[in-house]
């Protein structure tokens, strides 16, 4: 009977073990209660007590007292508040941590944290609340995040994060707890639209933090062919990741060093590395929208902003310009500007169709927006908006330039604070239409321009010029131009652009690949020949051809036969056997059917 006794005990200790819980605020005593100091809003800097009175007694809250939460009409969408617990919020043995919550009207909350010890980095998760005026549970999991295993000295709590609110809310939450829950694990549907891009590629995956940013764990597929290419990751914990789509096992992979995107962060490596990646906060089973490869939003749905600002007659701070408020551009410090190093400072944002919204410059990173240009009774100033600029919905890529407490370029001495801006090339693409490659730029700015030079290539490396297109001269709108290569080499097709300016100075634009498919087509680089030619051959089928090289007086020089897969075939032809000159290369398939491309070796 002893032995069962102590077996009972055992087992009833056991269970007590798996179902403890860590009290960090209940708000009922001193050593469970914490000041608050809320940021991003109206309230007041420095800490302070929320405790008040249940508004809702029953359910799983009959507590007498509990935390007000308090957002202003008018905050910061990322409006919050954080306590530093007297009771360290410990992850080494607990993985979960949970809050009662009351809210009026559906809301979400995000919990975040910080203060972690011995170097623990900052941890945040966001989750709905959709039952309302009911107290309710809610539950973050740290398991597998950085979080787990982990202790943090500070709780913050942002409720209907990423909102602006146009009149006061009060959230109310209790008995915030650790403790030990089974791990949660969702689904996460990925996909990408791929019909924007325009260079060749076989394969394209979703890599992050969630896969070690593997070259090759989670492929995406497109059976269907429509461009879109899905896939779907199972068992995702909770938690924040990092995450890029990439192409070919990390041979192209999604940039966004060029602006400033909605959907990503940028983090430095130890040694000195950045990285901009998307970012994506798991709590459920989540389908995702469809994005445009290196983009926020799907194809055509986003615009290019560049913001151009000139110094005028201000005198730079140290810490630079800023593009800041109205409630989507955040404090002073945020949004930089990047010195051009002649007067002029430029920003470039990745925004959704459609966007507008009020804004302001600053002259220094001052949250508290001291450093804000003063433009109280000019024309672009809006009284009822804090006296902020604004920008009208953007329906195309949208160029703005403009002075530093100045509403038009003209300042005081009637010198243009903007007649430094140079050309500036805001898009290079192309695209391969019915077998005739379309080139396309547009420019934000354009000063003394003469024209364009349009080269190409088929190594990448060796341009040529295949014409020319007038350039504007001087421009301060976005202006659009095109060209059309009408006899584009199979296989890769490179293109830049040399930008003239009307004093002989020029500079070049990006490289734009578009890959040419023409069935049964050859094409030969590099040109002129040396001592290896490669063919390239584009088969529908799988057979064999027969490759020959021919003088100009009809003489077989070279004769071969190779295997042929469907698709782009290459081949490596020895030519050191040939002396300097001009040649034929003729391939014929199967069928009887030739091509004949002509070549000089050197």
């Amino acid at each position: 009977m002893k032995n069962y006794l102590l077996l009972t005990f055992a087992l009833m200790l056991g269970l007590f073990t798996l179902n403890a819980q860590t009290t960090i605020l209940d708000f009922e005593t001193p050593a469970t209660t914490a000041d608050f100091e809320f940021f991003g809003s109206s309230i007041p800097a420095g800490f302070m007590n929320i405790t008040s009175a249940n508004p809702a007694p029953g359910g799983i809250n009959t507590s007498a007292n509990v935390g007000e939460f308090t957002k202003p009409p008018g905050s910061q969408d990322w409006a919050g508040a954080f306590a530093d617990p007297s009771i360290t919020l410990d992850f080494t043995t607990d993985n979960a941590i949970c809050l009662k919550v009351w809210v009026d009207e559906p809301a979400n909350l995000r919990l975040k944290l910080e203060g972690g010890l011995n170097g623990a980095p900052n941890w945040e998760l966001q989750k709905p609340i959709d039952d309302t005026q009911t107290w309710v549970e809610v539950c973050y999991s740290v398991t597998g995040q950085v979080a787990e295993g982990r202790m943090y000295s500070r709780l913050t709590l942002f409720f209907d994060f990423g909102e602006v609110l146009a009149a006061e809310k009060k959230y109310y939450f209790d008995d915030v707890v650790t403790k030990t829950a089974a791990a949660e694990l969702y689904d996460v549907t990925f996909s990408v639209n791929m019909n924007n891009y325009t260079a060749a590629f076989d394969s394209v995956f979703v890599s992050g933090t969630f896969n070690g940013f593997s070259p090759n764990s989670n492929p995406l597929d497109d059976s269907d062919g429509d461009g879109i290419w899905t896939h779907t990751i199972i068992d995702l914990g909770p938690g924040n990741y990092e995450y890029k789509f990439q192409l070919d096992k990390w041979e192209i992979q999604e940039d966004f060093g060029d602006k400033y995107y909605d959907c990503t962060n940028t983090t430095f490596g130890g040694g000195g590395e950045v990285f901009v990646n998307r970012t994506l906060n798991i709590s459920a089973d989540a389908t995702l929208p469809t994005y445009c490869f290196n983009s926020c939003y799907d194809c055509g749905e986003a615009v290019t902003l560049t913001m151009h600002l000139g110094e005028g007659n201000a005198m730079p701070n140290t810490e630079g310009f800023y593009v800041a408020g109205g409630g989507n551009f955040s404090v002073p410090g945020v949004f930089a500007m990047t010195n051009n190093g002649n007067g002029i400072h430029t920003a470039r944002f990745e925004k959704v169709l459609g966007f507008s919204s009020f804004y302001t410059y600053a002259n220094g990173a001052c949250g508290d927006f001291s450093c804000k240009e003063n433009i109280v009774g000019q024309p672009c100033s809006d009284p009822n908006n804090f006296d902020d600029r604004f920008m009208e919905a953007l329906n195309e890529n949208t160029t703005i330039a403009e002075c530093f407490e100045v509403c038009d370029n003209i300042l005081m001495d009637g010198s243009n604070c903007l007649a430094a801006l140079p050309i500036e090339l805001l898009s290079f693409t192309g695209r391969n239409i019915n077998g005739v490659n379309e080139l396309a730029w547009k420019t934000a700015t354009e000063e003394n321009s003469d024209y364009f030079e349009i080269q190409k290539s088929t190594d990448g490396v060796n341009f040529a010029r295949i014409g020319t297109v007038d350039a504007a001269g001087t421009s301060l709108t976005t202006l659009s131009y095109t060209f059309e290569d009408a006899s584009p080499a199979i296989g890769n097709n490179y293109y830049r652009l040399r930008m003239v300016d009307l004093d002989a100075t020029f500079e070049y634009s990006n490289v734009v690949q578009i890959t040419t498919r023409i069935k049964g087509d050859i094409a030969v680089y590099p040109v002129p020949v040396n001592e290896a030619m490669y063919l390239v051959y584009d088969s529908d089928n799988t057979g064999t051809i027969q490759i020959q090289v021919v003088n100009f007086v009809g003489q077989t020089l070279l004769t071969r036969t190779e295997n042929t897969t469907q698709g782009l075939n290459t081949y490596e032809i020895d030519m050191n056997q040939l002396a300097a000159g001009t040649y034929l290369i003729q391939v014929t398939d199967n069928n009887g059917l030739s091509k004949v491309k002509r070549f000089v070796k050197n």
